[in-house]
């Protein structure tokens, strides 16, 4: 059975670089660790995961929660992690598909049991489903894929909305819609208020301000969307566009056009600052915000891994920050030019 001893005889370096390249336990140059990973398939070497997992006080185990599994952007990201973590000899361990106080009280359980080195975590978008104090249990780092709360202590990797509301609005007002309208969720929710915010600062720097009677909150699921644009569409003056703020919303509206006999973009156009997950080859397909998962996974690990190898408990005085990315705008038929 091949050695450490033997890595580094084969890469012709110090066992201690070959220990740390294995362990990220100390920095090591880009042409050492090439050399010490070529010699470890070359010799065949299996570190020993039970004695690493002593050695450090961890194992190299990363928990996940996400609401959701079903849901298009979850299940992409939370593939784009795992192959992230795999690139740095870390697996991923999955809690359960629900958010809830018991089912995560269990998850944390079991990844504390399994001594997993920190927690990843992709914000529902719903404030409600989180439980912050099952959260706290856990002691080892915690990234949060999503806005979670400030007072959890952890970092945060989030769309950038104010980039993704100026997306939305010039894509709008390019097209030749004007008279707009934003169906949104709950607002006392923190993705909902920074939304919405975006959106109307956005509309009020292109000149083009949002009237507030054309901001309809609190439908946060599906048939309250629903009913909502039902209410919208058989106006005698509708406007010529909706807005939506997260996916149930836009589903309810695509469910009330049908309700009513109409259709998107030739009776009114729609916008999403969430992908329903079924926008390309779902009809009407939805022109949506489209969130850059591979670089919100790779900052995610990277920060994650920073404060394990610093070891950084997400209470130990460390400022939560929230790293933000640009997402993009994925144009589809429901808002062809006017």
């Amino acid at each position: 059975m091949a050695t450490i001893k033997d890595v580094a005889r084969v890469a012709g370096v110090s066992v201690t670089t070959v220990s740390a390249t294995i362990n990220d336990s100390a920095p090591v140059s880009a042409e050492l660790r090439s050399k010490v990973e070529a010699a470890i398939q070359t010799v065949g070497y299996k570190p020993n995961t039970l004695a690493r997992t002593l050695r450090l006080g961890h194992a190299r185990q990363i928990g996940l929660l996400t609401p959701e599994l079903t849901v298009k952007h979850n299940a992409k990201l939370t593939q784009v992690l795992q192959n992230e973590l795999a690139k740095r000899d870390y697996g991923l361990m999955l809690g359960s598909a629900s958010l809830d106080a018991t089912s995560m009280a269990s998850d944390i359980a079991r990844f504390t049991d399994h001594q997993t080195a920190g927690i990843l975590i992709i914000a529902p978008s719903s404030d409600a489903i989180i439980a912050p104090e099952i959260l706290k249990r856990f002691q080892e780092p915690l990234v949060s894929l999503g806005d979670l709360p400030q007072s959890l202590g952890c970092d945060c990797i989030s769309d950038d909305h104010q980039a993704g509301a100026r997306l939305i609005v010039r894509h709008l007002l390019q097209r030749g819609f004007t008279d707009l309208c934003v169906i949104a969720g709950k607002s006392q929710d923190r993705t909902v208020k920074s939304r919405l915010s975006a959106l109307t600062e956005a509309f009020s720097q292109s000149g083009s301000p949002l009237a507030d009677d054309a901001i309809f909150q609190n439908h946060q699921d599906e048939d309250q969307a629903l009913r909502a644009a039902q209410n919208i569409l058989l106006k005698p003056e509708r406007p010529d566009a909706i807005i939506t703020i997260q996916r149930e919303q836009t589903i309810g509206v695509v469910r009330a056009l049908r309700s009513v006999e109409m259709n998107t973009p030739e009776d009114i156009a729609l916008i999403s600052f969430e992908d329903t997950g079924m926008a390309e080859g779902f009809l009407p397909e939805v022109t949506s915000l489209e969130p850059d998962i591979p670089g919100m996974a790779e900052k995610a690990v990277e920060v994650l891994l920073s404060h394990i190898k610093g070891k950084k408990p997400k209470d130990a005085g460390h400022a939560p920050l929230t790293h933000q990315l640009s997402p993009g705008l994925a144009i589809r038929t429901s808002t062809r030019a006017k």
